[in-house]
């Protein structure tokens, strides 16, 4: 029992150290002191109701918005910037100022909620917001790991997830589409431990008290990142695909012989669903009733960002002008809708406003679902190509240059528009300059990564029960699942955290269990220990 126990206690130890030197280089970049845009506009609301009591419907006061902008746009938006706006909004005097609120944007509003956390806790400090997203995840890895402590598959995973987050920290910091973890392009990343994890109950369902408690805490992490992100939603997808999955086989076996309820595998899928009516119901009730009857959106447009993937095809981008640049897709579903006698409707959304500046995206992005749709019927063939073919090939190549293993960033002039110029060309140039300069590129083999490596394998060569094969799918699973979003919108820069991270991770364990079989051979152990119980229903 002494070897188990200190390869556990080993495990534990390097996933601290991995843990430490995320939060070390995240220091060492800077990254607390500036906060995406996304979190800058998401302080006037709360500050709004923490402040001044505004009811919690996730718009701002327009004094305190006006207040707080009427300072930053003079002033650098680093945290002493803020923090002086910040003070400025807090001298208003309450009993004087007008009630009059003010919207967000066209995105997911949870982030709100997110600084208002961060604020309750720590205070009005902009630089402390982050402390928040390193404190849910650490949450979410210690649930894993002790949920799931007869295995070592958890600690290996959630420990090369690590290393392949540190390694992706100074492309988010120095990308200007990123600048911070706490992009909501990001924010799925936050997610993904959690999924994880319920990935692993299905696959080894337990009732015990602990595990429900864990699976619950983790459930509702999961849902507030979709709360933060609705791109999330792939993460629950997975989760509710693979319990009914394992359902549906449990049917030809007989009950599992921990608890003979073969139900017991959708658990997972049943608190996430309840999880996301209750998350729907409380939007309606909490949101200003404007986000929800058409002047604009309550969370990201989806058909939208579809419409944007198909930039990626050469011939469906050359018919339509489609760029990866917001811009080129609504003009082009404004002239659909305008070849179809509904030019008043394009107007009701605001798609005649100069620079669609008054775009309704409530009723806009059913517009880009006919249109999307009108593409797939017309063109199914080039339709098809664009998801299994080109779309994938992006990916491969954005991921490429990701991982070191080519020089220059690739498909930038699918970003280049006529309406934005060459300003993401210019953005990319200077984050591979940035990168290379301070030689801060995620390369696969950094000695961080080979730490983790060489740590892991010997955690699992001093545990007579190494991980075996069954223990495997839900991190395929969740792999697998990291593609989505790349696939269903677009690959780029700023997209491709997720398939990135588990990519890494899924390296990084592979070689730790062959390096740990390798020495478990030499020494005459066998690769998989007869008594093994991992087991499994999927």
């Amino acid at each position: 029992m002494v070897r188990p126990q200190l390869a556990r206690f080993l495990g534990l130890l390097t996933l601290a150290a991995l843990f430490a030197a995320n939060i070390g280089r995240t220091v060492s970049l800077g990254m607390q002191d500036y906060s995406p845009i996304w979190v800058l506009d998401a302080i006037p609301a709360a500050l709004s109701d923490l402040a001044f009591g505004q009811r919690g419907d996730y718009a701002s006061l327009k004094v305190v918005s006006s207040t707080y902008y009427g300072y930053l746009s003079n002033h650098p938006h680093d945290s002493r910037g803020v923090a002086e706006a910040v003070r400025q909004v807090l001298s208003l005097d309450p009993s004087r100022m007008s009630r009059e609120t003010i919207l967000l944007g066209g995105d997911d509003k949870g982030i709100v909620d997110f600084v208002k956390i961060a604020f309750r806790l720590f205070g009005y400090a902009s630089e402390r917001i982050i402390v928040v997203y390193y404190l849910l995840l650490f949450i979410s890895i210690a649930l894993l790991v002790l949920a799931n402590g007869e295995t070592l598959l958890p600690q290996l995973i959630a420990g090369t997830f690590l290393a392949g987050h540190y390694l992706i920290l100074p492309m988010v910091f120095f990308n200007l589409q990123l600048q911070s973890v706490l992009a909501l392009r990001f924010l799925p990343v936050l997610g993904m431990m959690a999924c994880l994890h319920c990935l692993f109950f299905v696959h080894r369902p337990d009732i015990s008290s602990v595990k429900l408690a864990a699976l619950a805490g983790q459930a509702a992490l999961l849902l507030f990142t979709v709360h933060l992100r609705s791109v999330a939603m792939w993460e629950i997808g997975v989760v509710m695909i693979y319990g009914a999955a394992a359902w549906t086989m449990s049917l030809f076996r007989p009950p599992s012989s921990n608890n003979g309820n073969r139900a017991v595998v959708l658990l997972p899928a049943g608190l996430l669903a309840a999880g996301l009516l209750a998350l729907g119901g409380y939007r309606r009730l909490a949101y200003d009733e404007r986000y929800l009857r058409g002047d604009q959106i309550a969370t990201r447009p989806i058909w939208h960002n579809m419409l944007s993937g198909l930039a990626f095809d050469p011939v469906l981008a050359d018919e339509y002008k489609f760029k990866v640049d917001d811009l080129s897709e609504l003009r082009a579903v404004g002239i659909y809708l305008t070849e179809r006698g509904r030019i008043e409707e394009w107007k009701r959304m605001g798609g005649t406003s100069p620079g669609y500046s008054r775009i309704r995206w409530a009723s806009y992005d059913p517009a880009a679902r006919d249109f999307l749709f009108s593409i797939i019927r017309s063109q199914p063939g080039e339709f098809i190509a664009a998801f299994a073919k080109h779309r994938p090939l992006a990916l491969i190549r954005q991921l490429s240059w990701l991982y070191g293993l080519r020089r220059e960033i690739p498909d930038v002039a699918v970003f280049v528009s006529p309406e934005l110029g060459k300003a993401m060309e210019i953005q990319l140039t200077a984050l591979q300059k940035a990168l290379d300069e301070r030689g801060l590129r995620f390369v696969l083999w950094d000695r961080l990564a080979l730490f983790a490596i060489l740590a892991f394998a010997l955690v699992l060569s001093l545990d007579p029960r190494p991980p075996a094969e069954s223990g495997w799918p839900p991190f395929l699973i969740l792999a697998v699942g990291s593609l989505i979003p790349a696939f269903i919108g677009y690959p780029s820069m700023h997209t491709i955290a997720e398939p990135a991270l588990m990519i890494a991770s899924l390296l990084y364990s592979s070689a730790a269990v062959a390096l740990a079989g390798l020495v478990r051979l030499v020494r005459g152990k066998p690769l998989v220990s007869g008594d093994d119980t991992s087991g499994g229903n999927a």
